[in-house]
């Protein structure tokens, strides 16, 4: 008995609570990843990522390489990228009720804690070679550099007639993801041009988060509330130091997975459209999760210090995307550009893994409503920008200015039943982002360099590229 019980009331906890851990597992910090989807290159960037009927430079390896028709020297191009990611997470407050203003529980409502991260990478680096009607291209193109460090304190909710509390946690990620790639495009008719590409893809993760405990594990009754306010107890502020740790959990892992990706444009005199498909491949890591040795504190939990709870071999399916083009030249010397992408984000949720041990343990039915439950949403981006070029003796100054719309797309706990209230407040919707994108771009003869800078609220991006063409 005293065996089940342990078990229980640590896969209970792990069930509903916050457990930061990685992307396709049950976690919040898996909610807020960020990839970047753009295509690459400055100018690119700055045309709010509308490029996929334009394509008529190096960047067209990835972006649609059908583009890659247009290119009549061999080009060789660079892009050097930083992020700047602003992460947010449930912090604090109180959910489906009052705050009982017992200690800590003193916020009616929830409140986000917002936390900032920086990466930088050469983004892209290709070199592009025209054979007739046929242009070749290899390439190196970073899909995602995402850094989060975040933290929560705990928030409190109403929960089966008691008042609840999630486990303060802090949590770190480091995702990498980088595709090497190989294109060609070939024309077909006057117009008409279609592309195809491979990619071989490495991808590496590596996270840790540590999950505090608080005393009592089980709700006080309420008039013995005001005993727990101290640091580390149900109503009080948070402990994270390490000896407080209950639970922690190191998701890592680098694996090689392949893709590829395919276009098609039709130019005419003034206009273009084009039409592209990224198919996004599956990679796989490890997730461990070990009793830490705050569980001395609980007797149901002393037992199992030090031991391993659970370990998972963990899908990561990278979403893909279908992208739509248009672009008109009303004047010689203006391009104006749109694009619709559409972004299977829900193809990250396909293979949710439950980490804690709740399916093996306790509830397959548990397990299934946490995987479930938990979804990601796909989105419908609509991207525009414009160019406009200024002649110069030694060459042009091009100016550009772009956005584009990229609705929420974090994970979200869908449950018209709401069985598991802890997931509600950890597993919110959050808002849509508006990016604007401008940038300017000096172009000679044989050499061209570009730079952007693509603001929202949540990630800012700048970029820095160069052309060389023979």
């Amino acid at each position: 008995m005293k065996c089940f019980v342990a078990v229980l009331g640590v896969a209970l906890a792990f069930t509903l609570g916050p457990v930061p851990v990685l992307a396709q597992t049950n976690s919040e910090l898996n909610a807020g990843i960020q990839f970047d989807f753009s295509l690459p290159g400055a100018r690119s960037l700055s045309l709010g990522g509308a490029f996929v009927a334009l394509a008529d430079d190096a960047t067209a390896v990835w972006g649609n390489p059908a583009g890659l028709t247009i290119l009549t020297r061999p080009e060789i191009s660079a892009e050097g990228r930083f992020w700047n990611f602003n992460n947010v997470v449930t912090d604090k407050g109180h959910a489906f009720g009052n705050a009982t203003n017992v200690g800590f529980d003193n916020i009616t409502g929830l409140e986000d804690a917002e936390s900032d991260s920086w990466t930088q990478s050469l983004a892209f680096l290709s070199y592009v070679h025209p054979m007739g009607r046929w242009t070749f291209g290899a390439y190196r193109h970073q899909v995602s550099n995402f850094s989060a460090d975040i933290q929560s304190s705990g928030p409190f909710l109403d929960s089966g007639g008691d008042v609840d509390r999630v486990e303060p946690f802090r949590g770190t990620m480091d995702l990498d993801i980088v595709n090497y790639g190989v294109s060609a495009g070939v024309r077909v008719g006057q117009n008409l041009s279609l592309g195809a590409g491979a990619t071989f893809e490495q991808f590496s993760i590596e996270s840790h988060t540590a999950r505090s405990i608080y005393i009592p594990v089980l709700p006080p009754p309420p008039a013995l509330r005001p005993l727990y306010t101290n640091t580390g107890q149900r109503f009080g502020p948070p402990d994270y130091s390490d000896g407080n740790v209950f639970m922690d959990v190191s998701e890592s892992g680098t694996d090689w997975s392949t893709g590829f990706n395919v276009g098609a444009v039709w130019r005419a005199n003034r206009w273009s459209a084009g039409a592209a498909y990224r198919f996004g491949p599956t990679f796989h890591y490890d997730a461990t999760t070990t009793i830490g040795p705050g569980g001395a504190k609980e007797p149901f939990l002393a037992p199992y210090v030090g031991t391993v709870y659970d370990t998972e071999r963990v899908a990561f399916n990278l979403p893909d995307t279908i992208a739509l083009g248009f672009t008109v030249k009303p004047l010689e010397t203006l391009v104006v550009t749109f694009e619709y992408d559409r972004v299977e984000y829900s193809q990250l949720s396909e293979s949710t893994a439950e980490v804690f041990g709740i399916e093996e343990n306790i509830s397959a039915a548990t397990g299934q409503l946490i995987r479930e439950s938990l979804k990601f949403p796909d989105v419908n981006q609509f991207r525009f920008g414009a160019e406009y070029a200024i002649a110069r003796p030694s060459g042009a100054v091009l100016l550009r200015l772009g956005g584009w719309i990229d609705p929420d797309h974090r994970m979200q706990y869908v449950d018209p039943q709401n069985r598991a209230p802890r997931l509600a407040v950890l597993f919110r919707p959050g808002e849509d982002e508006f990016h604007v994108a401008p940038g300017v771009g000096f172009a000679f003869q044989k050499f061209q360099i570009d730079a952007a800078l693509d603001v929202s609220q949540r990630v800012n991006t700048v970029s820095v590229s160069t052309v060389f063409r023979f």
